[in-house]
Formats: structure tokens, C-alpha cells, sequence
């Protein structure tokens, strides 16, 4: 350890005492920024052209030919926001990178591309060998990201991060094999049982983009991911026992370098695989979901303990209990900013948490929203008014307790309207009619008709009306739903039976003359509130002796809505 120590030390001296102010050999060896293709290699030439002192640090730093093209703007590891320059050895193969940190001294929230270049560190074979296992793969993510690329890389600058990928990496920890007699401790505050140290350290590349006032750049956000982790390793028996969470400034030479570690501890009965599985599910969501927009690299570290822990907030890490244990670590990252699970562009514009479902599950949901879309073209004008609109479903999940095959959740807070969370009693529930008739009632939401229980009959007939209207002006070839009066006499009751026949000539008839001339530019308020009384006593599930009220005003403003949106429908 203290030999590794010395060549760390020794390195480190090197890259410092090269960086000189002399620019006489380094300014021929630089392209001009219009030489460089890439947006961020472009932007680094720039600041290396502008900035005293770093061409030549840069050229002497070198270990290799550097290709600009693939210059990355990150943030991860010790190094804050930097610059990752790749560079070749004589036969083509990547053999390294120079990771230029930036604005070393300022918070993560004041740094910026265009900020002050620090000095370069040599991230390759030697660096590598001495960095911990448990942040191997972290430094290793930029490597990935250009294999990914199509680039050649040496072995050793990826090989450990590819295994870290396919299994857990057991480490010994010899400052968790520590043990204290429980019999010291005393108090109600005390509590014996499993507790868990979740550490996550990422490398997420920047989203760079530039406008009228300059270079701009987005990453991920760590207290979002830190109240993400808190809510899902919450424990269901005590919500309230989280012994430790806090997210962590990295410093280094008394220099910020900038957010790139979250931790947290929780206290929990659980079994090693159970927690291996739950740790790769929840990194999965953020890949995939959270920030599939990033290329984004995480590795993770997660500490059993077994002992007693305190009810309590520590003051550091690792203070809030006693016992025996052991440290595994693996990693997972996406590819090249794009998500690795199963494509959801549809259930992306009108879902905004899908953490609730399976892959599988999540497929199938994708599925029956394509085939909706591929059938009925007003399914999809709603789902592309929504997505632009930015109106989703809160959620969606399996709820084996709900009543019925699939529902929309109302969430309902101070008399308004916060979310709707989107339910199927079982997988195989989730098919292209089901997903349909919950789609029509978030369009009905986001327009604003939804004030309380009271509106649901109408919520539905207008749901129905809807079809049919389409159906009968042949903006549709098949029906979504069973039609307003319910389908044929046989499903009415003896004492309705005679008032339903006649009310369903006069409907036919009435939708006959209302699509005449094709799709209508409106339906009346009294057309709309007549034809309820029909759909009030049809078979259809929605009884007015069942709790459905249709004796109350209501604006079909979705009805008006859809047919707006399928005029784009009509050939």
C-alpha cells in the first residue's frame, strides 16, 4: 500500500511540474476549434487556446495521439465537471485519457464549460491499478463510452468494469468485520437487527448544448437520485427508520471538485440476493427511465451489517451501529445515453413512472398502446396532444386488490386535481381496450372535467359517445366500446326494456343525420345531455342505480377535444 502511495504521489508530481506557461511547442501541435467537428471538442480547443499555460500542460500530458472528436464533457469520480480527452497509441487503440478538471474551486452549481481548465491527470493502465475496486468502474465509464462508440481500447482499461457489469464483486473490508458486545448499549433508541450501506458512485456525461448567451450543460441531479433511493429502500414495517442519509461534496486539495457519491443506510431485514436484486432493479429505473437521455455509469457498494443501530441521525457514516458484515460492489451503466430495456416511445409520452411494472409487464403495455394506435388514429392524436402538453399518468402498476380489470386513480388533494396513477388488476389485463378507455378519462382529467365522484357516469358515457361518434362518421372501422345504448335489447331489463328501444331509434337515428356530411365540427349541450339518459339505462356496467349520476351538468369538453384532434384522421 505504501509503495502504491509513492507512485501515485510520484505521478501526480509530474503531471504538476510539466504544466509550464510556455505555449512555444504547443500551439502547432493544437487543431483550430474549426478543425473539430464535435461540439465539446470544439469547445475545449477553445478554452485550451484561450488559457495560459494548458496547451502545453495538455501536449507534455499526453500519452498518445489524442482524437478531439471524442472529447466528453462529465462529471463523476474525485474529478468534479472535466474534460475526458481520449488518445491512441501508434497502432490506433486507445491506451488512455486526460481528464481535465474545470473550475476547481467554484460549487458544481456555479462551474461551467467555459470555466478555468485545471491540471490534467493521466487516467490510464498505471492510475488505474492503483484506484480501489469499489470505484473501478466509475473511472473506467469513460473507456466504455467510446468502445460503445466503435472504438478500439486496450483491455485493461475496460476488462474489470465488464466483469463488475455480469456479477458482484465480493471485497473484504476489514473495518466491517468489527464487533461490539450489545450488552454496553441500553435504551429504547437502540434497535437489533439488519441494516444495509448503500453507496452509489456515478460518472454522468453532460448534455451540451449552446444558444445566444453561450455553452450550456446538463447533468444528472444527485439529491433527486438520493430522495429516489430514500423513497425505494424505505422499510413498509418502519417508514420512519432511515439511520443515515446524506449525499457528499468531494474535495481534494482543498479543492470542490463536485457531487459525484450518494449513500444511504437504512434499517432492514433482508436477505444478501433479495438486496442484490432490489439494488439492480432500482439502478435499472434510473437508466432507463429517470435519465435515459444520459449517458450515465453507476457503481454501486452496499454494506450488510447485522448489530444493534440507533434510532437516529449519526454524525458520519458508519457511526450508527455495531456489528459483522462484508461490502459488494458491481456496476451498470446505459448505452450511449439510450435506454437498454425494452423501446417505449408511446408509453414514454403519457407515463411518468413506470418503476410499478416488469419489463415484461412494461412491454405488453407497450404493446397494447401501438396496436390502439395502429387501429384508431384518434388514440394517437390524443397520446401526441398529452405528450405535448406534458400530461401523464403519475404511475403505473399491477394492483391484484383493485376492483375491475384495469382503472384510472384519481389523486385528490385541497380540491384539485394532482395526479392520476394508472392500475391493471393482472398482466394479462393490460390489452389495447382496457388502455384505451383509461386514456380517454386522462384526456377528460387534463381537460378539466373531473370535480369528484359524482361525474363519473358522465365521465363514462362521454367516453362512449366519443366511439361511436367516430365509429358511425368512419374515422374508425371498428368500435373501441360496446356503443351508448349498451349493445342489443337482450342485455336490458323487462321494466326498461320499452324505453330503451325507444330511445335507441331516436339515438340511431339522431347519429345517422349528426354524420351525414362526415365528422362533426360540435355536438350540442342539449344533444350531449339527452343521449345520456339512453346510456343511463343501457347494460353497460355504469347503472344510475349502481352509483353512476348523470342528472348533472357537465361540459364535454374531451368530446370536443377528440373530434378537433380527428379531423387530422379523415383521408
Amino acid at each position: 500500500m505504501k509503495v502504491e502511495r509513492l507512485l501515485f504521489v510520484c505521478f501526480m508530481l509530474i503531471s504538476l511540474t510539466t504544466c509550464t506557461k510556455d505555449e512555444s511547442l504547443a500551439e502547432a501541435n493544437l487543431p483550430s476549434p474549426n478543425e473539430v467537428n464535435s461540439l465539446v471538442g470544439n469547445l475545449f480547443i477553445k478554452q485550451m487556446r484561450s488559457q495560459i499555460g494548458r496547451s502545453e500542460c495538455f501536449t507534455r500530458s499526453l500519452g498518445g495521439t489524442p482524437l478531439y472528436e471524442y472529447t466528453i464533457l462529465a462529471v463523476g469520480y474525485n474529478w468534479g465537471l472535466h474534460y475526458a480527452i481520449p488518445y491512441t497509441d501508434e497502432n490506433g487503440i486507445i491506451n488512455g485519457c486526460l481528464i481535465f478538471p474545470v473550475d476547481e474551486s467554484l460549487p458544481t452549481e456555479e462551474k461551467s464549460p467555459e470555466g478555468t481548465l485545471g491540471t490534467p491527470i493521466r487516467l490510464d493502465e498505471t492510475l488505474l491499478a492503483q484506484t480501489p475496486i469499489t470505484s473501478l468502474y466509475v473511472c473506467m465509464a469513460p473507456f466504455l463510452n467510446w468502445k460503445n462508440k466503435g472504438l478500439t481500447v486496450k483491455s485493461y482499461l475496460i476488462d474489470k468494469a465488464e466483469l463488475l457489469e455480469k456479477c458482484v464483486r465480493i471485497v473484504d473490508d476489514e473495518n466491517s468485520q468489527t464487533r461490539s458486545s450489545v450488552s454496553i448499549l441500553s435504551g429504547n433508541s437502540w434497535e437489533e437487527g439488519d441494516a444495509v450501506n448503500i453507496t452509489l458512485q456515478i460518472y454522468s456525461e453532460a448534455i451540451v448544448d449552446v444558444d445566444a448567451k453561450g455553452y450550456n450543460y446538463t447533468i444528472v441531479n444527485l439529491n433527486r437520485i438520493e430522495d429516489l433511493m430514500r423513497d425505494r429502500f424505505r422499510n413498509p414495517e418502519k417508514p420512519g427508520f432511515i439511520a443515515y442519509s446524506q449525499h457528499y461534496n468531494h474535495y481534494q486539495d482543498g479543492n470542490r471538485r463536485g457531487i459525484s457519491k450518494a449513500e444511504i443506510q437504512f434499517f432492514r431485514v433482508i436477505y444478501g440476493l433479495i438486496m442484490q436484486q432490489e439494488i439492480d432493479d432500482f439502478l435499472k429505473y434510473l437508466i432507463n427511465r429517470e435519465y435515459r437521455k444520459f449517458h450515465l455509469s453507476i457503481q454501486y457498494s452496499y454494506h450488510m451489517k447485522h448489530g444493534m443501530f440507533y434510532r437516529g441521525k449519526p454524525s458520519r457514516p458508519g457511526s450508527g451501529g455495531t456489528g459483522t458484515g462484508g461490502v459488494s460492489t458491481g456496476g451498470t451503466s446505459s448505452n450511449n445515453g439510450e435506454t437498454s430495456s425494452p423501446q417505449t416511445p408511446n408509453t414514454d409520452k403519457i407515463v411518468e413512472d413506470t418503476s410499478g411494472l416488469t419489463p415484461e409487464q412494461l412491454g405488453k403495455l407497450e404493446d397494447a398502446l401501438s396496436e390502439l394506435n395502429d387501429k384508431f388514429c384518434f388514440a394517437g392524436k390524443i397520446i401526441d396532444y398529452l405528450a405535448e402538453k406534458n400530461y401523464k399518468y403519475t404511475s403505473v402498476k399491477i394492483d391484484s386488490t383493485m376492483f375491475g380489470s384495469a382503472g384510472a386513480g384519481i389523486l385528490w388533494k385541497d380540491g384539485k386535481v394532482v395526479g392520476v396513477n394508472l392500475k391493471f388488476q393482472t398482466k394479462e389485463d393490460i390489452d389495447f381496450q382496457a388502455v384505451g378507455h383509461e386514456l380517454i378519462h386522462l384526456l377528460q382529467v387534463e381537460q378539466g372535467v373531473y370535480s369528484g365522484q359524482e361525474v363519473r357516469g358522465m365521465m363514462e358515457y362521454e367516453r362512449v359517445l366519443i366511439d361511436d361518434i367516430l365509429y358511425y362518421a368512419h374515422v374508425t372501422t371498428e368500435q373501441l366500446f360496446n356503443g351508448v345504448n349498451g349493445g342489443s335489447w337482450g342485455y336490458i331489463s323487462n321494466e326498461k326494456r320499452d324505453k330503451w328501444k325507444s330511445l335507441s331509434k331516436e339515438y340511431n337515428s339522431w347519429l345517422e343525420k349528426t354524420i351525414s356530411k362526415g365528422l362533426p365540427e360540435s355536438i350540442s349541450a342539449d344533444d350531449f345531455k339527452k343521449w345520456a339518459d339512453l346510456f343511463a339505462i343501457s347494460k353497460n356496467g355504469y347503472l344510475a342505480d349502481g352509483g353512476y349520476n348523470y342528472n348533472i351538468d357537465y361540459a364535454p369538453k374531451a368530446l370536443q377535444k377528440v373530434l378537433n384532434l380527428s379531423k387530422g384522421c379523415i383521408k
